[in-house]
């Protein structure tokens, strides 16, 4: 798998803990134009023949060496093309709106920030598509990136996290935005003085409006933008590289916690509803955690990570189960990098989730943290060994069971519960401008929305009927309004 491997400390100096070779992968080859690899892809995805359940490829070049086989009644139903969607999960209103984000990544910001430099103005924003792919409106705040998902609240207002870019890491800063229905700004305020590097930042919504998102603090603002309450985060080095926070059944706020006090380093907190701690759970590693956690019907909270160092013989990508008071249930060695976002959860409690490294897994765990199955996308892009694998996604569940996933390279995946491959497509995610680090999310006509980073956002006409809607976690950050707060506690129904 192809990284670009840097040491973070000769960005932010010395205050920072010396933590060389954290990585970003840099998606393959180099972007095509992506209006001529959009157009390509929808013409060739309109091509149908008999399909099984072998594994096909879809109609675009294929790296691995494979037949490729169309994939019938998969196509693009239309497409976004313009600037990069970097790791911002779409929000999907009752109405149909669709939201996304467009920005740059870190590596590239960083190449200018150490030569003193401001990263080039660019047209970033937040847009709203109706259903059938016209444009409603574009919401920006200068050339301010949106590298976190939009998250809609219970009266329809969008919070998305916008960075206001400066001549270093050092004076960028991080600010969250609540935008009107119609795209209008209601208001906007500093969330972090400490720019976030992996972009994760973004906030999940209590079933009374409340916004909690982790920034330098985690903070709580009412539904005018005003502080509720704070909770103190860790260290004081220039950047962070906080996840979204949760919300479980009962109100509780989780979210991944630095640690000031011995030992250093991050532990899963629970806060209540008023802000006061309800607990910590033991050291969980310091290297930095962007995976949010998910929450089964029974209480157990499931997180990623990278160094869970008290799990012995795998230091790296560690799937960690917690039980409602904060005790690690079991730690599963992955196998892998690390495990960058939030895993989903079946209706039967399977746990599906992604790794970032050289083999991009995608893996099934039973409840008692046993292998189910696993799955090896590096198989696919074994001619291309600079070609990215990454695993950045949380799996979609369908509603009839089907988990759909992407890798790195752009290999969007359907995979059956029982971990038989449905079809696989590198087709519609046109080779070459295909990256993926953005969520899906599935509509209940079978579409499906997903952003790439080499600048196209498309809607693809899948073979399934709709979300699931017995999932314990269906999605990334739960819902498709990107709440992060489960079912029983919502009081306004986003699963359009």
């Amino acid at each position: 798998m192809k990284k670009l491997l840097w040491v973070w400390i000769a960005l932010i100096g010395s205050a920072a803990p010396a933590r060389a070779g954290f990585s970003i992968g840099t998606g393959g080859a180099a972007a095509k134009s992506s209006a001529a690899a959009v157009a390509k892809a929808i013409a060739k995805s309109s091509q149908t023949v008999s399909n099984s359940d072998t594994g096909n490829y879809g109609t675009g070049n294929n790296v691995g060496g494979a037949p490729i086989v169309p994939v019938p009644g998969i196509t693009v139903k239309w497409a976004y093309t313009g600037e990069s969607v970097y790791y911002a999960s779409p929000a999907v209103a009752p109405d149909g709106t669709v939201y996304f984000g467009t920005s740059d990544g870190f590596v590239y910001y960083s190449g200018f920030w150490m030569k003193g430099q401001r990263p080039p103005s660019k047209p970033y924003g937040v847009y709203a598509y109706n259903p059938n792919g016209t444009q409603k409106w574009k919401y920006s705040d200068g050339d301010s990136p949106v590298r976190g998902s939009p998250v809609l609240g219970p009266d329809g207002t969008l919070y998305i996290v916008l960075e206001k870019l400066g001549a270093s890491l050092a004076s960028t800063v991080d600010e969250l935005h609540a935008v009107t229905p119609s795209g209008q700004q209601k208001w906007k305020v500093t969330v972090s003085t400490t720019y976030s590097e992996i972009g994760a930042l973004e906030p999940a919504i209590a079933a009374d409006g409340t916004i909690y998102v982790a920034g330098r603090d985690f903070t709580a603002f009412k539904p005018d933008g005003t502080v509720k309450w704070k909770d103190l985060a860790g260290p004081t080095w220039t950047n962070v590289y906080y996840a979204a926070p949760s919300i479980g059944p009962d109100g509780t706020i989780y979210y991944v916690h630095w640690a000031t006090a011995t030992p250093w380093g991050q532990n899963l907190r629970a806060l209540n509803p008023d802000g006061t701690v309800k607990w910590d759970s033991p050291n969980i590693g310091t290297y930095p955690n962007t995976c949010s956690p998910s929450i089964a019907a029974d209480g157990t909270i499931y997180l990623g990570l990278h160094d869970y160092s008290a799990l012995s013989g795998a230091t790296n990508a560690a799937l960690l189960a917690f039980t409602s008071t904060g005790a690690i249930k079991w730690a599963f060695p992955a196998g892998d990098f690390d495990i960058r976002d939030t895993p989903s959860i079946a209706a039967d409690g399977t746990i599906y989730f992604g790794t970032k490294g050289d083999n991009g897994f995608v893996y099934a765990l039973n409840p008692d943290g046993t292998q189910k199955w696993k799955y090896n996308t590096f198989t696919d892009v074994v001619n291309c060994p600079t070609c990215g694998v990454d695993v950045y996604d949380t799996p979609a569940i369908a509603v009839d069971g089907t988990v759909y996933v992407s890798n790195e390279y752009g290999f969007l995946y359907a995979f059956h519960p029982d971990g038989t491959l449905k079809w696989k497509d590198n087709a519609l995610m046109p080779q070459g401008g295909a990256t993926d680090w953005s969520s899906a999310v599935i509509m209940p006509d079978g579409t499906l929305y997903s952003g790439r980073t080499y600048g196209v956002f498309m809607a693809v006409q899948t073979d399934t009927m709709g979300p699931s809607t017995s999932a314990q976690w269906p999605r990334a950050h739960y819902d498709n309004g990107n709440t992060g707060r489960s079912a029983s506690v919502s009081t306004t129904v986003l699963r359009k």
